[in-house]
């Protein structure tokens, strides 16, 4: 069978005699943006260790805060409270 003047030779014939486009048999759903740079992203285990290490930091920044009180001891916070009124 030939392809007529209005039929492409990427069509496919169905079991009715249509034509189908090649396109619409292998269709896949769509992909936003950022599914597509998080694929991308996790292809590449460079850029996955380095993620991980900025979210570190950014935690530890979060944080920081309550880190630094859970590590000062008592005689370090009289030392730095007589070092400000010297200071200050």
């Amino acid at each position: 069978m030939s392809t007529g003047p209005g039929m492409s030779s990427t069509a496919i014939m169905t079991p009715g005699g249509a034509p189908t486009p090649a396109a619409a048999v292998n269709v896949k759903p769509g992909r936003s943006p950022s599914q597509i740079a998080f694929e991308r992203l996790r292809a590449d285990k460079v850029a996955v260790i380095s993620f991980f290490v900025v979210i570190f930091f950014i935690v530890v920044a979060i944080f920081a805060p309550f880190i630094v009180i859970a590590i000062i001891t008592p005689k370090q916070i009289v030392v730095v409270a007589a070092i400000e009124r010297v200071v200050s």
